[in-house]
């Protein structure tokens, strides 16, 4: 198996593991292998989730406390986790451990940006074919996976956290049959 080298702890990688596991257990699809539909889906609520963080942010004003944005960012946050997680295993890819310290600044605005790679190589591989993609996307999966990962040490109580957090949330969902529809609190 191929495997995304992510600036995580051995320990978090594990837990990421079986993070990964229970994403694709979730994902209502695949019986015999993931459709075209699936991998629209995916991609398209990355870059949406994605965008949501920054308009939570954007959102936010003097009156909301540190903790609500906090507790916001979370959620969406754990949504652009679900989405690339799901990307990630429906190509066929592991996770690794690699820490280094790294000097690289990111943004919550930076998710979007770095989102728009995984959705355009896609766009690309479909154009070629109507088959569902393989694509080799390794390189754009650990750069946004270094962009999430940032955003959630910065702007949250950690990776580890938001991966608890959307868990428990769509664990709920689950548990009262609303997972797939709108809205946050659904």
């Amino acid at each position: 198996m191929n495997k995304l080298s992510l600036n995580l702890s051995p320990l978090l990688i594990e837990k990421l593991q079986a993070y990964s596991q229970w994403v694709v257990d979730v994902w209502d699809e695949p019986k015999e292998g993931y459709l075209l539909r699936d991998h629209a889906i995916m991609t398209l609520g990355l870059c949406g989730e994605s965008s949501e963080v920054v308009e939570t942010v954007e959102k936010a004003n003097q009156t909301d406390s540190k903790d609500a944005l906090k507790k916001s960012l979370t959620k969406e946050l754990g949504d652009c986790l679900y989405y690339t997680v799901m990307i990630a295993k429906s190509q066929g890819y592991g996770f690794s451990s690699h820490q280094e310290s790294s000097s690289a600044l990111y943004n919550l605005k930076d998710l979007p940006y770095y989102s728009g790679f995984i959705a355009e190589k896609y766009k690309k591989e479909i154009r070629k074919s109507p088959d569902i993609p393989n694509i080799d996307i390794k390189a754009q999966l650990e750069e946004y996976f270094n962009v999430l990962i940032w955003c959630c040490e910065q702007h949250t109580d950690g990776f580890l956290h938001v991966m608890q957090e959307n868990e428990i949330k769509l664990n709920d969902r689950l548990r009262r049959n609303v997972l797939i529809g709108e809205g946050n609190d659904r």
